[in-house]
């Protein structure tokens, strides 16, 4: 796989709270600082899974204004007079 592809797949998991990376630093023979790997950790299943139904619950939230929001539109215009072909 390419970088970008790997990069892309482990910032979903991020952004699904199903892992967490942070920067790790290291120290080389002369003592100056670099910059070290990515230390993933993987969450409890637990904490992944109220994430999910938080979501879930946000898009029915969503979904229930949008309907709201067109069935208002729906009644405030016009109906116009559809003609039979």
């Amino acid at each position: 796989m390419s970088r970008n592809t790997v990069s892309k797949y482990v910032q979903l998991h991020v952004d699904k709270e199903l892992i967490t990376t942070e920067p790790t630093a290291i120290r080389n023979s002369k003592g100056m600082k670099l910059n070290g790997n990515l230390l993933y950790t993987i969450l409890p299943i637990e904490q992944t899974k109220q994430y999910f139904y938080k979501r879930q619950l946000e898009n029915i939230d969503q979904a229930i204004a949008d309907d709201k929001r067109r069935k208002k539109i729906e009644a405030l215009t016009p109906k116009s007079n559809k003609q039979a072909v």
